[in-house]
């Protein structure tokens, strides 16, 4: 073999090992590619464009005066499973119309998706059920994906403009996306975080909320990274899936990475076996308490996350406080809401393939929020 064949072999070796190791290097990739471009295609989440706006406090909000829509598809067999409008009034809430004036003096309900009404018409949505019920206009201020820690900033941003008589707050474990174990022990890199965490500070002895720093969401948004629940207020598909979404699955594998290597301590000692979960329901109860009392509004909690972890201190926050609370437990939810609902039509307990309430259990909801309310009244 002359040394023309011979170069020509080694280079052959050269392509075919080269080619060889890209197939095996990007077979992950184009598994997961696979995944979710079937599952795009199965069960297709689609927006009339984007409903939401990042924000470099709360991380993200409803963009004021949108018109939108969302859907739920299977395209494979041209399916759609739910088909909703999504208005939003003057200060980005929930709305029947586009740029309506929001009521000053009324009700205003917060929380995530189930309060915003994922997958309903604003007309089927519990606040809207309860608006009618009562007779009170009544501010939708749910967003989908929130967490307890962006549900007090948003309602202190905005109470001083509603002036509410009454504030609801449907607790269903969203209190827990606003932390977790390492972020109760040690203190977050605020340097990282897209939206705010509550946080056990260990030389005060107090739980906190920790914000982005301010600029921080709106930069890295420029990089196609982006707080976690922003997504659920509308995307485009395509971006999404090509862009988005890998990004993000590179990133969360290298921070997975880098927290096995570089554990952040931010030179404290910490206890894992702390438990500051008392502490954080407190603070929630305290700050949600004293923006009622600034307000000289009723406080409405519904505990229905399963636990009754709010009622041990109830009692104790009425005496102390010298505040009123309505507090629905996980029975009363049971007895009006959970069991009356599973004899109601599927569509009308859930809205289909996505599991949130339908309108239907959202009705019962209302009349149960409704019926205390009124009884207050009297």
């Amino acid at each position: 073999m002359n040394k023309k064949d011979k170069f020509v072999l080694k280079w052959k070796q050269v392509v075919y090992w080269f080619i060889l190791i890209c197939i095996v290097a990007s077979t992950p990739f184009l598994v997961a590619f696979g995944y979710y471009g079937y599952k795009k295609l199965t069960l297709a989440y689609n927006y009339c464009g984007s409903y939401g706006q990042l924000d470099d406090e709360i991380g993200w909000v409803l963009a004021k005066n949108a018109n939108s829509c969302m859907s739920l598809s299977n395209r494979l067999k041209n399916i759609t499973y739910f088909d909703s409008k999504i208005y939003t009034n003057e200060k980005g809430f929930r709305d029947s119309a586009v740029g309506k004036k929001v009521p000053v003096g009324g009700i205003v309900t917060v929380g995530d998706s189930w309060t915003f009404g994922y997958g309903v018409n604003y007309e089927e949505t519990y606040p809207k059920y309860l608006q009618d019920l009562v007779g009170i206009p009544t501010v939708n201020a749910g967003i989908p994906a929130y967490g307890t820690a962006q549900t007090l900033l948003l309602l202190e941003r905005h109470i001083g403009d509603i002036k509410p008589t009454a504030i609801v707050y449907l607790e269903l474990g969203l209190i827990f996306r606003s932390c977790d174990a390492v972020n109760m022990l040690e203190k977050p890199k605020n340097t990282l975080l897209l939206q705010p965490l509550f946080w056990w500070n260990h030389d005060s002895k107090i739980i906190e909320i920790v914000k982005p720093i301010h600029g921080r969401v709106t930069e890295e948004a420029k990089k196609n990274n982006y707080p976690g629940g922003y997504f659920t207020s509308g995307y485009d598909n395509w971006k999404y899936l090509l862009v988005v979404k890998p990004i993000s699955i590179i990133r969360e594998v290298i921070q997975k990475l880098n927290s096995l290597i570089t554990p952040y301590r931010d030179n404290q000692k910490v206890d894992t076996n702390e438990d500051h979960t008392e502490d954080m329901l407190k603070y929630v109860l305290e700050r949600f308490i004293s923006l009622s009392k600034l307000n000289n509004s009723t406080f409405i909690l519904i505990d229905a996350y399963g636990n009754g972890m709010y009622e041990p201190y109830i009692k104790q926050f009425e005496k102390e406080k010298g505040v009123k609370i309505i507090y629905i437990d996980r029975e009363t939810w049971n007895k009006e809401v959970a069991i009356p609902g599973e004899k109601l039509k599927s569509e009308d307990a859930r809205v289909p393939m996505d599991g949130h309430f339908g309108p239907g259990k959202n009705k019962l909801i209302a009349e149960m929020i409704a019926k205390r309310l009124k009884r207050a009244q009297n």
